[in-house]
């Protein structure tokens, strides 16, 4: 498992002149990869 920092979630749109929505729109499937990870962790 990759070791992320956490940050607040409207620093990287800030940073790069866009908004949450497109970071999202764009990005947010990588968390939920992460999170379906987590969650068959915990599968028994």
């Amino acid at each position: 498992m990759v070791d992320e920092a956490r940050i607040e979630l409207a620093t990287p749109p800030e940073l790069s002149g866009t908004s949450v929505a497109m970071i999202e729109k764009h990005y947010g499937h990588l968390v939920r990869d992460d999170a379906e990870d987590a969650l068959a962790t915990l599968v028994v």
